[in-house]
C-alpha cells in the first residue's frame, strides 16, 4: 500500500480544505486528537456523509442513524445487501431508549444488561421506535441492534455528532473486518469516507448480538414474564458471562423470569432473507487469502503449516 496515503491530515491542510467536504476526492486519514478533526467529523456525519472511527470491536463505517439518504449510503459504499441490518451506536444509555418500542419487562431487563456491559461489545437487539429508526436501518424485520461503544474516540465522534451513529465493520461486504485506520483505507481509498486513526482495535472481532424477547407465558401463573436472551451473533462478550450476569439480577418485577441461549445455526443464511443481526450470511467474513481448518493430528511437532497443504 502507498504509505502516502495513510499520512494523517495536519492543521494546515484541513484549513486549506476548510471550504469544501474533507474527503471529497477520495477517503482520507486524519487525527482524532485534533479538536478540529473531531468538529468536523461530527459536521460530516449530521451533513449525511461517511466518517470511519475506531471502536474497541473493530473500525466502523459510521452515518447519521435518523437519516434514510446516509443510511443507504452505507450499504452503497459497502456493497452490502439491504437485507443485512446495521447496528446503531448511542453514546449512553438512556439515548437508547428514543429508539425502541418495548414493553416494561423487556426495558427493565436491557436496563440491567446495559448497565453491566456498556460501553462495551454488547449489542441489544429490541422493537425498533419506527418513527425514529427507518426499516433501512431494520431490514425490515422492526427490531434494531443498539450499542453504545467502549472507546474513547468513537464515544467522542458521537457527542460531537449529536445523533446516533448506524455503523457496520468499515469494509467491503464479504472482507474481513478492519482493526486499524489502514485497513480501512485499503478497502475504501476511493470512496468519500473521513478515517478517524485512533490505532488499534483491541478484541478484533465484533460485538456480540443478543435479542431479548419475551417467551410464552407461564399457564399455571399467567403474569409471569420468561423472558430470554437469544445470543444471535457470538463476540467480545461470551454466553457464560451473561448466563452469569442474569443468575446474578435482581429484576424489581419479581415475575420476571430470565434464560440464555445461543442461536444454534446448522447453515448460514441466503442473502435474500432479512436478518434480525448482521454476521449471519455464508460470505460475511471472508480472508481473501486461502485458509484451512486443521485438526491437532495434522499439525508437525513444532505446529507449522504442512508443507503439503501451502497450495
Amino acid at each position: 500500500m502507498d504509505e502516502n496515503i495513510t499520512t494523517p491530515i495536519t492543521n494546515t491542510q484541513l484549513e486549506a480544505d476548510s471550504v469544501v467536504m474533507p474527503h471529497s476526492e477520495g477517503s482520507v486519514i486524519v487525527d482524532p486528537t485534533d479538536d478540529e478533526v473531531m468538529v468536523k467529523a461530527g459536521e460530516i456525519i449530521r451533513n449525511g456523509g461517511l466518517v470511519s472511527f475506531p471502536t474497541e470491536t473493530v473500525y466502523g463505517l459510521g452515518a447519521n442513524a435518523l437519516d434514510v439518504d446516509a443510511a443507504t449510503s452505507i450499504f452503497t459504499t459497502k456493497e452490502r445487501p439491504m437485507t443485512d441490518p446495521l447496528i446503531v451506536h448511542v453514546y449512553e444509555k438512556k439515548d437508547a431508549y428514543e429508539l425502541i418500542d418495548e414493553d416494561e419487562e423487556i426495558k427493565e431487563v436491557f436496563d440491567i444488561l446495559a448497565d453491566k456491559f456498556w460501553p462495551g461489545p454488547f449489542t441489544c437487539v429490541m422493537k425498533a421506535n419506527t418513527d425514529k429508526i427507518s426499516p433501512v436501518i431494520t431490514a425490515g424485520t422492526g427490531y434494531v441492534g443498539i450499542r453504545c461503544p467502549n472507546h474513547p474516540v468513537a464515544l467522542k465522534l458521537i457527542k460531537e455528532a449529536q445523533r446516533p451513529i448506524a455503523a457496520p465493520s468499515a469494509n467491503k461486504f464479504g472482507h474481513v473486518s478492519p482493526t486499524k485506520a489502514d485497513h480501512v483505507m485499503y478497502d475504501f481509498k476511493n470512496d468519500s469516507v473521513y478515517i478517524l486513526d485512533g490505532g488499534s482495535s483491541n478484541f478484533g472481532i465484533e460485538s456480540t448480538v443478543v435479542k431479548i424477547a419475551r417467551e410464552t407465558q407461564d399457564i399455571e401463573d399467567p403474569e409471569e414474564y420468561h423472558i430470554k436472551l437469544w445470543i444471535l451473533r457470538r463476540g467480545g462478550i461470551s454466553e457464560k458471562e451473561f448466563a452469569l450476569a442474569i443468575s446474578e439480577c435482581h429484576t424489581q418485577n419479581k415475575k420476571i423470569k430470565l434464560s440464555v441461549e445461543c442461536v444454534k445455526k446448522k447453515h448460514f443464511t441466503e442473502e435474500s432473507h432479512k436478518m434480525e443481526a448482521p454476521g449471519q450470511f455464508l460470505r460475511h467474513y471472508a480472508p481473501n487469502l486461502p485458509s484451512y481448518m486443521l485438526s491437532d493430528d495434522q499439525l508437525g511437532e513444532e505446529d507449522s503449516l504442512p508443507l503439503n497443504l501451502a497450495g
